[in-house]
């Protein structure tokens, strides 16, 4: 899957760029923004395993929601506590309707 090495490096070269400017404090951040690069797009991947099927759901959501509402909801919870935090609560389906 091309897609994934490409928004891999991709997140890789933004990150060096903006650590500080996104205070990006640990390695759990650095992780999570690297996973955000992908965007849902794993999700739907991993619907073979019978384990990751769950997932898809959130995928489903994510891309039927506008990036815009995703970004400010991350945003917005990455300024009061952390990115980890943010992208923990996607997942968790807090932040968007699942």
């Amino acid at each position: 899957m091309p897609a994934i090495l490409t928004h891999d490096l991709f997140g890789q070269g933004v990150l060096e760029d903006v650590t500080s400017l996104l205070k990006v404090r640990s390695v759990a951040e650095r992780d999570a923004f690297l996973l955000g690069n992908q965007g849902p797009d794993p999700l739907f991947y991993l619907v073979v395993d019978p384990l990751m099927h769950k997932w898809s759901t959130l995928g489903n959501a994510l891309h039927d929601t506008s990036g815009a509402t995703v970004l400010l909801a991350t945003h917005d919870k990455a300024f009061v506590d952390s990115v980890a935090d943010a992208v923990s609560l996607v997942f968790d389906g807090e932040l968007i309707d699942v």
